[in-house]
């Protein structure tokens, strides 16, 4: 599909452009807007690239589960309205904890690689076990960073 790859790349080569100046402390901010947009394009190209749908859990998979721990907080816990903005994302959480920005940063964008990269070295069974992995480890930053003991 060199049409997806194409957009693919300059998709990429754009947030790439973008992030040498919101590198911390940023010039400039992404915002709403700009949010919004990189994920309707990622969705779009998981979508496009008729890929299954564990390889795209798996490369979205850490921003998703701190989604959906916000959401299931928001309405399960506190019955408020799942649009409600608040301080409790996975990075506002784990800077509570006194972890600095980059190192927040960094520890997503190796937990993201890491398994973006096995979606293209495995196949079949083997995504699914990478998935069960994926989980694991969202949802331990998520255990940990909600966990009441401050430093």
């Amino acid at each position: 599909q060199p049409e997806t790859a194409i957009v693919a790349f300059i998709f990429a080569g754009a947030c790439l452009g973008f992030l040498v100046w919101n590198v911390s402390p940023a010039k400039i901010y992404l915002g709403e807007g700009g949010a919004l947009l990189v994920g309707f394009m990622l969705g779009i190209l998981a979508i496009m690239s008729g890929s299954k749908v564990a390889t795209a859990l798996l490369i979205l998979g850490l921003p998703m589960l701190d989604v959906l721990a916000v959401i299931i907080r928001r309405v399960f816990i506190e019955h408020k309205s799942p649009f409600t903005g608040d301080l409790f994302h996975l990075h506002y959480q784990l800077q509570d904890k006194g972890w600095n920005d980059r190192y927040i940063v960094l520890i997503y964008y190796v937990i993201t690689a890491g398994f973006g990269v096995s979606t293209l070295v495995l196949s079949g069974s083997a995504k699914v076990i990478a998935l069960g992995m994926l989980l694991l480890i969202g949802l331990s930053l998520v255990v940990y960073a909600s966990c009441q003991c401050r430093r």
